[in-house]
């Protein structure tokens, strides 16, 4: 694990985002090898049960895309895992997924407190500062969102999350060059 600071100097595109991310690099090869057995063998159980169909468009997905989507997912949450601990060691674990209904990612206890945690990953096919500093020349806005609250017409009323913190993990290139080693 590795800290490094970006600020928009990294960047040559349009922007106008000021401001400046202290950035955490995983590798894979960061993991132990018990952790990187476990992950296999997720990977493997959530190749068997994920739904067909991408999170993001719905449309069906061959098993070699699955097979990234499950890699990438579960190594990016316990890369916050992994950090986590390492901020306070035992803090954080990753419940057993009985249902993806409510589905928590992680929890930490931190203060006393007990936080529900998503982790979300995207690839980067521009490279990481494209995701950070980026901004459509159109709208003026970044393509990469923030995370954070949302709002669901059907249940809220307010803007409010399922989650009390999120993280998102970067991976630089296309999805089809995603191979941990």
């Amino acid at each position: 694990m590795e800290q490094i600071e970006k600020t928009v100097e990294n960047y040559s595109g349009n922007s106008n985002i000021k401001r400046k991310y202290g950035i955490l690099e995983f590798q894979y090869s960061d993991f132990d090898t018990l952790t990187k057995e476990i992950i296999g063998s997720e990977v493997n159980i959530l190749i068997e049960n994920a739904n067909d169909g991408a999170a993001n468009s719905g449309l069906s997905r061959n098993l070699e895309t699955k097979s990234d989507d499950a890699f990438s997912g579960i190594i990016a949450e316990f890369a916050v895992l992994q950090f986590l601990n390492t901020l306070v060691p035992n803090s954080a674990n990753r419940p057993i997924v009985t249902t993806s209904h409510n589905q928590v990612d992680i929890t930490w206890q931190f203060n006393e407190k007990n936080y529900s945690i998503e982790v979300r990953s995207s690839f980067v096919k521009n490279g990481i500062d494209f995701a950070l500093f980026a901004t459509n020349e159109k709208t003026n806005m970044p393509y990469f969102d923030m995370l954070g609250p949302y709002y669901q017409t059907k249940y809220k009323t307010d803007y409010e999350s399922d989650k009390d913190s999120y993280f998102r993990v970067l991976y630089p290139g296309i999805k089809k060059t995603f191979t941990p080693n």
